[in-house]
């Protein structure tokens, strides 16, 4: 590319493509998908918990 206009047209082009979607080019698809996996851990811990105290109480 020689024409430095058409070169910056290009570069605008694919960072506009890549920022479009404003959550993934933050890294928000990341945080979002480790905190629920860290749900689901929690969750099946507390039923574990859950589970063992039911036993204690008579389940």
């Amino acid at each position: 590319m020689n024409d430095p206009a058409e070169a910056l047209r290009a570069i605008r082009a694919t960072w506009d493509r890549a920022t479009r979607g404003c959550g993934e080019a933050c890294g928000m698809d990341v945080v979002e998908r480790a905190y629920a996996e860290m749900q689901a851990a929690w969750f099946d811990e507390l039923g574990v918990h859950i589970a063992v105290l039911g036993r204690a109480d008579g389940e």
